[in-house]
């Protein structure tokens, strides 16, 4: 089950969100677990955009045996359009990941950071991008 919104707070900001609830029934992983994701997006000017996210998911979703049991995620871009149908992105983002202990391995935790310096997008039309 899932559910999902979008506010336009003003002109410029909109807030966005998903909530979840699952159920899995496997072999190797199976369970209930939520998820959660928060979208914030604001329109800084006419050119530039501003956007923000975080997720949880427990656990994540997968079928394997080394599937992490706890997933959070945040993530920031600024997006520029210098010309119309060009956009220049950057961002940043962060992951932790919680693995539960499994018959030959121990509980760890992993920190994932990315960087996108640059991006440069060109839309050919409003069907392909």
């Amino acid at each position: 089950m899932e559910l999902e919104g979008v506010w336009a707070l003003t002109r410029k900001t909109q807030v966005g969100f998903t909530l979840g609830r699952f159920k899995r029934e496997g072999e190797i992983n199976s369970g209930t677990g939520t998820q959660a994701l928060i979208d914030f997006d604001w329109a800084i000017s006419e050119k530039l955009k501003l956007s923000l996210s975080y997720s949880q998911s427990e656990p994540a979703l997968g079928e394997t045996s080394d599937s992490p049991s706890d997933v959070r995620s945040s993530r920031i871009s600024l997006g520029w359009e210098p010309f119309a149908k060009w956009t220049l992105t950057m961002g940043a983002g962060y992951s932790k990941q919680t693995y539960l202990a499994r018959l030959l391995e121990p509980a760890r935790d992993e920190k994932i950071t990315s960087i996108t310096p640059i991006a440069i997008s060109y839309r050919f039309s409003e069907r392909f991008r």
